[in-house]
């Protein structure tokens, strides 16, 4: 799951840059062999159940070890956390090859 895709077909590398693009496609063709594959957003799920995860355990630890944390700080934690797992979205996309 933590790794860029590639093309189902002749299995070229695709950039983080060019993996972003193609995240709101459904479809797509390969820049090298251009045959068409699916763009599949299943792994999102688990990049959103280990956000959860992370976020409640970090929202624990806070609760816990400062006496007088106040709602500003835990949301201005959360929200970095947030963006810092928006950074991990293109790790899991995956690229499945059209059933046409």
């Amino acid at each position: 799951m933590f790794k860029l895709p590639t093309c189902p077909h002749c299995n070229t590398i695709y950039r983080y840059g060019d993996v972003k693009k193609t995240i709101n496609e459904k479809s797509h063709k390969c820049y090298n062999c251009k045959k068409d594959f699916k763009v599949s957003k299943k792994g999102l799920l688990v990049l959103l159940l280990l956000l959860i995860i992370f976020e409640i355990t970090v929202n624990l630890l806070e609760l816990n070890i400062f006496a007088n944390i106040n709602f500003m700080a835990l949301t201005v934690t959360n929200i970095v956390v947030i963006i810092a797992f928006l950074v991990f979205i293109p790790f899991f996309i995956s690229y499945k090859k059209d059933k046409k």
